[in-house]
């Protein structure tokens, strides 16, 4: 599944939607180019090149009317609308990530948690039902299920791939260590904690 839009604005769209956020916490009702890029530390030049790939958005000298442009980045994000999650792993980082109160604040809902332990099936957690694994295909159709959240073991990440496959969930935010790949129908985003905290400690230890 392929953007129309290089993959690096669209990542940095994500940093101007947080920029903007912040400023309407400011009450304020304009922007500039110059203001966006000192808060997601990118050129003006960037952010006046990114904003261009989906239209016009002010006018030159004028700078950029904050709530016009946080709503059209919100649409052009995708989440202006509500998408319907489910986690496949209830460890400590599953129930981390379902209690997040970030994700219902971007429409984001998980609809069902789904599990092969059997002391964890058919209960609830934050009053979401928890399924056995082997039923993802039916639920997720039942519940028109949208992106799958995959914290599972590694040597278990084939099999759910497989079973998340057959099902009309279009999207897998894959927080394991096996890397997927993705497919015309089916986006993936490979997320490492540990890869990201290597970066870190790459740049702290020069």
């Amino acid at each position: 599944m392929k953007s129309q839009f290089p993959f690096p604005t669209v990542i940095r769209l994500t940093y101007y939607l947080r920029a903007l956020e912040f400023l309407l916490t400011q009450n304020k009702s304009e922007t500039s180019s110059d203001e966006l890029a000192k808060l997601t530390n990118l050129s003006p030049e960037q952010v006046r090149k990114d904003l261009a790939y989906f239209g016009s958005f002010g006018k030159r000298g004028k700078g950029y009317p904050l709530p016009k442009l946080y709503e059209k980045i919100k649409e052009l994000i995708g989440i202006n609308k509500e998408w319907r999650l489910c986690l496949i792993g209830l460890g400590n980082l599953g129930k981390a990530i379902v209690r997040f109160k970030g994700f219902p604040e971007r429409k984001l809902r998980f609809y069902a948690i789904f599990e092969n332990d059997p002391k964890k099936i058919g209960g609830e957690f934050q009053g979401i039902r928890i399924f056995d694994v082997n039923k993802l295909p039916e639920v997720a159709r039942e519940l028109s299920l949208d992106i799958a959240v995959f914290t599972i073991p590694d040597d278990q990440v084939d099999k759910v791939y497989e079973l998340v496959r057959k099902t009309n969930i279009r999207g897998i935010l894959n927080f394991t260590s096996a890397p997927l790949h993705s497919e015309k129908d089916l986006f993936v985003k490979n997320v490492s904690i540990a890869q990201e905290l290597e970066i870190i400690t790459f740049y702290l230890s020069k």
